[in-house]
């Protein structure tokens, strides 16, 4: 199964995990006028594009996006930005095919998978580890290891539910 993982935020990133590789890479940003409350969004368009490369046709393949929302303390424009990333994102995944799964999960529940704090920087030296050959040399590249640590961890919840499925059906 491949499952592509989403760390979405205006540095966010996409990745996909499956049985024989990783990929991860940035989410594509375009720069909006400077009179706009969104400064940068999300590049439509290119996101389409790498999520369609990403999925292999008639192999089985989900989307899992953390499930985020506005942090108490943050400004309007904050908001109203993270909330247009989000929208664009799940906009652009949820009207690729409609026989992909999307889902969302919270990063308390990826992360206590893990037996990892809030605190990016564990994410990124667990990710280096699990994937020692995905482009995180950088300290900023946090979201790129989320993003990698979200699709492991959807490959197992979807390989739980499938597992579960058969079980029930009593084969």
């Amino acid at each position: 199964m491949n499952v592509i993982g989403i760390d979405p935020g205006i540095t966010g990133a996409v990745s996909i995990v499956t049985d024989i590789y990783s990929y991860v890479v940035d989410i594509p940003i375009e720069s909006v006028s400077k009179t706009a409350i969104v400064k940068n969004r999300v590049n439509a368009t290119m996101l389409k594009i790498i999520l369609s490369d990403m999925i292999v046709p008639r192999q089985d393949t989900r989307i899992l996006i953390e499930a985020v929302a506005s942090r108490p303390g943050q400004g309007g424009a904050t908001t109203f930005s993270f909330g247009d990333t989000f929208g664009c994102i799940r906009g652009v995944c949820e009207s690729l095919y409609p026989t992909i799964e999307v889902g969302y999960v919270l990063p308390q529940a990826w992360k206590k998978h893990f037996g990892i704090s809030k605190d990016k920087s564990e994410s990124l030296e667990l990710a280096r580890s699990l994937y020692p050959d995905a482009p995180l040399e950088r300290k900023k590249d946090n979201d790129r290891a989320e993003a990698l640590l979200i699709a492991k961890y959807g490959r197992h919840i979807y390989s739980e539910s499938f597992v579960e499925s058969i079980r029930s059906a009593g084969l």
